[in-house]
């Protein structure tokens, strides 16, 4: 895994999206550029896929949203996300559970590079709350399992095929220990 080091700056147009560019950062290590673009009323962020400079992965979040989370893509094994001046830096939790801050550039941009299988990033809301973008299935589950993650930060494993019943999350007693529950 490599955090990314963005320096804020770049072109005025975006390959990826159509739109008013509103910010472009350098990435070194993560394609040349990510963009973040207003496109009508979402916000769209664009990163590299791949080796090509003009194969883009976007993704795009509502106003509403985009103002209460921001924006996230994931593309491959990489990642970026921004977020408003007002909301807590994401969190960032490996495979086994680990938990970090992440650091969150000029203009809010947070980018990784290489983020290993298992791993989340959690994005807070404004006033609590928090959604969390995790990264390709685990190997360690299985196949045929698929990891589940509540709210309050508890992790579990379902089986894919029949998936748990109803809300697993509803369920849960409160957690006491530490965050996986399996």
């Amino acid at each position: 895994m490599k955090i990314i080091e963005p320096v804020l700056g770049g072109p005025d147009k975006d390959p990826g999206v159509s739109g008013k560019v509103e910010r472009a950062w350098k990435t070194p290590g993560l394609g040349e550029h990510v963009f973040l673009t207003r496109k009508g009323s979402d916000w769209c962020l664009s990163v590299q896929d791949g080796d090509l400079p003009g194969d883009r992965g976007v993704g795009c979040s509502s106003d509403s949203l985009f103002r209460r989370l921001g924006v996230s893509i994931t593309v491959g094994d990489d990642y970026a996300a921004v977020i408003g001046p007002d909301r807590d830096a994401p969190t960032f939790r490996d495979a086994d559970g680990k938990r970090s801050t992440l650091k969150v550039a000029e203009g809010g941009l947070v980018a990784i590079a290489n983020v290993p299988a298992g791993s989340a990033v959690v994005l807070h809301k404004q006033g609590g709350g928090r959604r969390t973008d995790t990264f390709r299935p685990d190997p360690r589950f299985g196949p045929g399992h698929e990891q589940i993650e509540c709210s309050d930060g508890t992790t579990f494993t379902a089986p894919t095929e029949e998936g748990p019943p109803g809300d697993p999350c509803a369920s849960l007693p409160p957690r006491q220990d530490g965050p996986t529950r399996g």
